[in-house]
């Protein structure tokens, strides 16, 4: 649902503008984090776990 809402070319795009874009390849990328942090938001009564 939230690629739908936030496609991943314009989370991109975001992470770009805001100079966060990763100087090498990790384990959660910045629009996996992005989407975790959304999902969080949306959830806010849930603990980590539970919007994991």
């Amino acid at each position: 649902m939230l690629t739908r809402a936030f496609p991943p070319e314009l989370v991109d795009e975001v992470v770009a503008e805001c100079g966060r874009t990763e100087e090498r390849q990790r384990l959660l990328p910045a629009r996996v984090v992005m989407y975790f942090v959304l999902a969080m938001c949306l959830f806010s009564g849930q603990g980590y776990e539970e919007v994991g």
